[in-house]
């Protein structure tokens, strides 16, 4: 018990020291607060990733009556949001092709991928890429998923 609780610290230390010897350097993250989306509420699930250099937060849902324990009804949204400068304001710049959330977006050099995802009906199988385009957010369809899926992760 001794032995394999040593060697357990021995492996916690090696795996830790490049970590914080990392966050002491130059190279570490500085966390900044973004100016809040322009909702009071926020929104779950949503589509998010950059293109361009603009971070985009598209669809999602949230509850805009009342919370859901007190019988609010779930809102689903196709609103594109974004953001052009760190210290800028949020603008609308697009729709949805349908109000959507709880899929996955994937940053790539093309735009954001958004992959499946559902609404208040169902699930879909559907993929489209968004990208920023002359101070606006256009959709392009891509190939659908082999069925329908939500809740989904991706890197």
């Amino acid at each position: 018990m001794i032995m394999s609780r040593s060697l357990f610290m021995a492996c916690l230390v090696a795996f830790l020291t490049p970590l914080v010897i990392g966050a002491s350097s130059s190279n570490s993250l500085n966390w900044t607060l973004l100016s809040a989306l322009p909702d009071a509420l926020g929104f779950a699930g949503p589509y998010v990733g950059t293109h361009k250099g603009v971070l985009l937060v598209a669809g999602g849902a949230n509850f805009p009556d009342k919370p859901p324990w007190y019988g609010g009804a779930k809102v689903w949204h196709d609103t594109v949001f974004a953001l052009t400068r760190p210290n800028g304001a949020w603008k609308v710049a697009g729709r949805l092709p349908r109000a959507l959330g709880y899929g996955v977006s994937l940053t790539t050099k093309k735009g954001v991928v958004c992959i499946g995802g559902g609404d208040a009906q169902r699930h879909y199988a559907d993929s489209f890429l968004l990208k920023w385009e002359h101070g606006q957010i256009t959709a392009s369809p891509l190939p659908a998923l082999p069925k329908p899926c939500a809740n989904l992760c991706g890197a």
